[in-house]
């Protein structure tokens, strides 16, 4: 009999016996690919493979993994499947097993239930949002998962990772995107621009920078530009964030002007109207117009 777990309300909605049906079901070949890792074409065989460490800047091959599991040289620690989705996206055991169900990567031989009603799952960090400013006053602007926190997240992170076109974007354009919340990631996705995160508020903590940096690892791009919402806590929170990253000598980051003036036909220049506050404010069109102007 499956063991149910001590309170069916938690985040993680999975067993023991789950996490075991996922290790044992899960492909470790694709969990590789997924992670982005490129296989040393002069090292192994086709059952044991070498890569670039997801957690170390080597210059040689140091990470191991065939059938049996993976171990990291740079770094000394190692495990299964499930341990290098935690120590990749910096998850507990049960959000690594619903991260591999979500990607495909393995599976359970019965329906894991849904997300409680009162949950809204947002695609990097379950939240659910007051929707009035009743609501917002009586329980707050925001409402997340038991268990989670946001200062130790980035929204949008995994697909930032896993989706070759946002790493290209990264690339191309020499930097990542930090947006205050999941709305702005939102409407800048529509307007096709991918390279973004979400900070879950004005504020930048030190495991966010440490996310950061991870991004940079696997991007290969150490840039990121700030662009939070024009009121005076973004501006503020802005500033600390900025002030907060020349602490870090391997990360780059500089912030979006709101007053900026940009070219416009006819040798005229133009502003962002006063009365847009936030990205997600723009429309679809004005982003994609503000990224040909390379200002983000």
């Amino acid at each position: 009999m499956r063991a149910v777990p001590e309170n069916p309300e938690r985040s993680d909605w999975l067993s023991e016996e789950d996490l075991a049906e996922l290790r044992a079901r899960a492909d470790w070949r694709q969990v590789f690919a997924a992670f982005g890792l490129n296989r040393a074409p002069r090292r192994g065989n086709a059952g044991d493979w070498w890569a670039r460490s997801p957690f170390a800047e080597d210059r040689q091959p140091s990470f191991h993994m065939n059938d049996k599991g993976w171990y990291c040289f740079a770094t000394q620690q190692g495990g299964g499947v499930l341990e290098l989705v935690e120590q990749v996206l910096r998850v507990n055991c049960y959000e690594a097993g619903r991260w591999l169900i979500a990607q495909g990567l393995s599976s359970v031989s019965h329906s894991p239930p849904p997300p409680p009603a009162s949950m809204a799952t947002t695609g990097g960090g379950g939240s659910d949002r007051a929707v009035t400013e009743e609501q917002a006053e009586a329980e707050g602007k925001w409402r997340f998962y038991e268990g989670f926190h946001k200062s130790l997240e980035l929204y949008n992170r995994d697909h930032l990772l896993l989706d070759s076109r946002a790493g290209l974007q990264a690339r191309d354009t020499g930097q990542v995107l930090v947006v205050e919340g999941c709305f702005d990631v939102a409407r800048l996705i529509e307007a096709g621009l991918l390279n973004v995160v979400a900070t879950f508020g004005a504020h930048l903590s030190d495991p966010q920078v440490e996310r950061l940096r991870q991004l940079a690892r696997r991007l290969g791009v150490n840039r990121f530009r700030f662009w939070y919402d024009r009121d005076r806590a973004g501006q503020a929170g802005q500033e600390q964030a900025l002030a907060r990253l020349q602490e870090a000598p391997d990360l780059v980051a500089d912030g979006f002007v709101w007053e900026t003036e940009l070219p416009a036909p006819a040798g005229r220049r133009v502003r962002i109207p006063a009365a847009i506050t936030d990205p997600a404010e723009c429309s679809v069109k004005q982003l994609q117009w503000l990224r040909k102007q390379k200002v983000i």
